[in-house]
């Protein structure tokens, strides 16, 4: 494999339940002492449908950090990569940036073993929140020179089996949402998006509304159930079928819009119906790439090669795949274009949307 190339990962995160805001701080408080019994009410108290959406939960519960990750990594040429919040509770939406203060001090006193650097930082949000939302935007900045945008979950589903994280049904057509949309246009912020393939069409809405603000679609647009059963999706190969061709359908018209780009991360999360993680022999390359291909590639047709780039998704991904094995067969699956496509896939385009410096 080419592990020489330059990589500069999309999407990460870093988390410390035994020192944060973390949704199992108070858990890891009180039986962080015994490991077993910890990671069983974890298991025990995280609802069915968020459960069998990560596929376990051994990778969410416990610290990941910097030297973590730089175990994951190695094999491969990650110069940096690009941190994404996750699971920071919080009373007042101003304290967010908490989470970017608390990262910047991670990598700031990271072992000298730890080679990675932090590339750029993308906050929480909660666009409703208009009241707050100007002051946690100055926040972050004072948190970090690195930040560069916002994310909101804007995910819903109506199918109980599946976890859905935005507010409300239907939240990115909000008044007052989109009233907080326009503060981060005004402050010349990125925008992250989550959606679930059936809110492509939300996305593109969102897209053609605010042409001027670029947009970050994460997870490829996550097609539920595209690689087999999960929940009520993705049952036959004619589910699959016709899940993948409402896909495809959705990032057609989005990439119409100039101002998105896509993330080719999150995609070995349980919900496209891998069940990689319910498996005793771990997946192949050859497996992957054959099964994977040919939604990379659509992609990659329809964005342009300088509207993609790779991420992992570490360390929820990680239920299901190795880090060594995810870039193995990104590797593999895009060999054949120019060597000047593959840098911009992994390296150049989330170092321009990003702002990276390394």
């Amino acid at each position: 494999m080419a592990n020489d190339i330059e990589i500069i990962d999309a999407h990460f995160h870093q988390w410390d339940p035994s020192n944060t805001p973390h949704v199992f701080a108070p858990l890891r408080k009180l039986f962080g002492w015994n490991p077993r019994l910890y990671h069983w009410i974890c298991n025990r108290v995280t609802p069915k449908h968020i459960a069998e959406s990560m596929g376990s939960m051994k990778y969410i519960v416990d610290p990941y950090l910097p030297k973590d990750f730089q175990q994951d990594i190695n094999g491969h040429n990650v110069k940096a990569a690009v941190f994404s919040p996750y699971s920071w509770k919080v009373k007042s939406d101003v304290d967010l940036a908490d989470e970017a203060r608390f990262v910047e001090k991670l990598f700031a006193q990271k072992p000298s073993s730890v080679k990675v650097e932090l590339g750029a930082i993308m906050g929480n949000s909660r666009l409703e929140n208009t009241d707050e939302l100007q002051a946690m935007i100055d926040n972050y900045r004072s948190a970090s020179p690195r930040f560069v945008g916002v994310r909101d979950m804007i995910d819903w589903h109506d199918d109980p089996k599946v976890a859905s994280y935005a507010r409300k049904k239907g939240i990115s057509k909000d008044k007052d949402w989109l009233k907080g949309f326009e503060i981060v246009e005004k402050n010349n912020l990125l925008f992250d998006a989550f959606v679930f393939h059936e809110q492509l069409e939300e996305m593109n809405t969102l897209a053609q509304k605010f042409p001027d603000t670029r947009m970050i679609l994460s997870h490829m647009g996550t097609p539920m159930g595209a690689m087999g059963p999960f929940a009520d999706y993705g049952n036959t190969q004619r589910d699959r079928d016709l899940i993948i061709n409402q896909w495809k359908a959705g990032m057609a018209t989005l990439a119409q819009n100039k101002n998105v780009v896509v993330k080719l991360t999150g995609l070995f999360i349980p919900k496209l119906g891998w069940g990689f993680h319910n498996r005793t022999a771990p997946a192949t390359l050859n497996e992957i790439v054959d099964k994977l291909k040919p939604l990379v590639d659509f992609t990659i047709e329809q964005f342009g090669a300088e509207r993609c780039m790779f991420g992992s998704h570490f360390t929820p991904d990680k239920v299901s795949i190795s880090y060594q094995l995810m870039y193995d067969a990104y590797k593999e699956m895009v060999k054949h274009r120019p060597i000047e496509q593959q840098k911009m896939l992994f390296a150049d385009n989330a170092r321009r949307v990003y702002k990276i410096k390394y």
